[in-house]
């Protein structure tokens, strides 16, 4: 079945239910599936079929929903990007796609405006931001001198767009194609891959996890233009649950607001409900699970979490789910009732994992390091148009199509696995290999540090040295004192091939677009603390 054809078998079934939730606004299965078929009915009006590739460039909010779905029943493919993508990087991904429309937002109208003469594009349908009052005059007069400027009538508005449906009479049949959506995934160059996630995927990764009980409402964090944001957006809709998405800087009134029973997160928003005054204080016992993506959850995270559910008097599990956007994001989940400390848990259903030694190209036994590698349903049919790029991930190892992450890691004798770090975050100095993530856990686990991301440093012989950038605790103000006392105790704590050559205190580390550590920016910070 086509995602489409899923979510109508829930709205004929489950009509009244309330199926999205944002910004105040509510709307039931039934009326969502009547705005996806008309926004399909405008898309084939457009002259969209089978197999094209429509780009779109949304946060999480109704309209990306729409779209997305709408796509899926004519057979055609949702290229979905980041609303922060830089100039180049939309055009790039547009020519990739050959695109010859977008939906898109205010933040990347004016981007898409200057390079739309190099691209395919031939309609740009402009969804405006939610509670922009004060602004909206000032976009329709935007928008229409844009639209003047264009000439053709280019740009239309996502309403007049929705429109269009009603002079079609045409019976828009759905139409199963195998392709679902393309996501994007950075690589060691820098340089956007278009991963192609299949129908089947994102429907073996909903049917391949529970995560949740009847009626539960999900408060969904992770972004739509992720694996995770758009399968587990479908999860709540194949079990016809509410789902219901918050802007970042929201998410505490969200949660009082619509008193979620599951939240889909990072571990950084994790962090930022930990130190909210404003929750906690009240009473969150409604909430039954977080469950974190996008990075592994720390230890001094885990401890944080158990401390601040204790104070609520609840029982919370806290699971974190390991994934890839070439695995429709969900490769394990940690059930919190059973995981052991310092795991990622165990494969979700129909998965196996296996450790690759990648000198003798063999699979290792039980607590040896190597790549993890995963085969199952989920798994990308491909990156688009880099056939040797999909080569080198997607390879065959005795008749059996295996994903290879990227990642190092082990498995215990239980069927555990752990993750140890990117096989490219791996620091070689002096012969030594130093694995980040476990000096990173060290230093994070000191009473001052709040976080820490560990670097390697050219060096003229040893080839690389450890640099640790640190940020305190809030409160605490950087002394001779603290650094001292950070400096002793990874002496305790660390084995000396492995101890920091340099320490940078931060107020903040620094992300990249996608949320990820910017490291080329640590590489080449200048900081005076070292």
């Amino acid at each position: 079945m086509s995602l489409y054809q899923v979510f109508r078998e829930v709205a004929l079934k489950y009509p009244n239910n309330i199926a999205f939730i944002s910004n105040g606004n509510k709307i039931s299965y039934k009326a969502l599936l009547k705005k996806i078929d008309e926004a399909s009915s405008s898309f084939s009006m457009l002259g969209v079929r089978k197999k094209d590739y429509i780009s779109i460039s949304l946060f999480n909010r109704l309209e990306a929903i729409i779209v997305i779905y709408a796509l899926n029943k004519l057979g055609a493919v949702a290229n979905i990007l980041n609303p922060l993508y830089s100039e180049e990087e939309l055009k790039y991904t547009l020519e990739l796609t050959k695109s010859k429309i977008i939906i898109l937002s205010d933040i990347t109208y004016k981007k898409v405006l200057n390079i739309k003469d190099n691209t395919n594009l031939e309609t740009i349908i402009k969804v405006d931001e939610p509670n922009n009052i004060s602004k909206i005059n000032k976009i329709k007069q935007l928008l229409f001198n844009d639209i003047k400027e264009l000439n053709d009538n280019l740009s239309i508005s996502f309403n007049k767009f929705i429109g269009i449906s009603r002079q079609n009479k045409e019976d828009i049949k759905d139409t199963v194609y195998e392709e679902a959506v393309i996501v994007y995934s950075g690589s060691s160059s820098g340089k956007l891959k278009g991963t192609i996630l299949t129908n089947k995927n994102i429907n073996s990764f909903v049917l391949n996890i529970n995560i949740s009980n009847d009626n539960d409402i999900i408060l969904n964090m992770l972004s739509i233009f992720t694996g995770f944001g758009i399968g587990f957006t479908h999860y709540a809709f194949k079990n016809a649950l509410e789902l219901v998405y918050s802007d970042n800087k929201k998410i505490n009134d969200s949660i009082i607001k619509y008193k979620p029973n599951i939240l889909l997160l990072s571990p950084n928003l994790l962090n930022n409900i930990l130190i909210s005054k404003k929750l906690k204080s009240k009473d969150l016992s409604y909430i039954n699970k977080f469950i974190c993506m996008g990075d592994i959850l720390s230890e001094d995270i885990i401890k944080k979490v158990n401390n601040y559910l204790y104070e609520h008097n609840s029982n919370v599990l806290i699971d974190n789910m390991y994934g890839l956007n070439e695995s429709t994001s969900g490769i394990t989940i940690t059930k919190s009732e059973n995981n052991k400390l310092g795991s990622i848990g165990l494969p979700i259903n129909n998965t196996i994992v296996k450790i690759l030694d990648n000198k003798t190209n063999k699979f290792l036994g039980t607590n040896k390091i190597g790549e993890i590698c995963v085969s199952g349903p989920t798994i990308m049919k491909e990156y688009l148009n880099e056939k040797e790029l999909t080569n080198n991930k997607l390879v065959s190892h005795d008749g059996v199509l295996y994903l290879h992450t990227g990642d190092l890691g082990y498995i215990d004798k239980d069927g555990y696995i752990y993750y140890e770090s990117r096989i490219n975050e791996v620091i070689v100095s002096n012969g030594y290999k130093i694995y980040k993530r476990h000096i990173e856990d060290i230093i994070m686990a000191h009473p001052y540090v709040e976080k820490c991301v560990i670097i390697g440093l050219p060096h003229p012989y040893k080839k690389e040295v450890v640099k640790a950038y640190i940020v305190l605790k809030k409160g605490l103000v950087l002394n001779s004192e603290i650094k001292k006392s950070i400096k002793s105790y990874c002496e305790k704590n660390i084995s000396s091939y492995a101890l920091p050559y340099a320490y940078g205190y931060r107020k903040e580390i620094p992300e990249n677009i996608r949320g990820k550590v910017s490291y080329k920016e640590l590489i080449n910070d200048k900081d005076e603390e070292i």
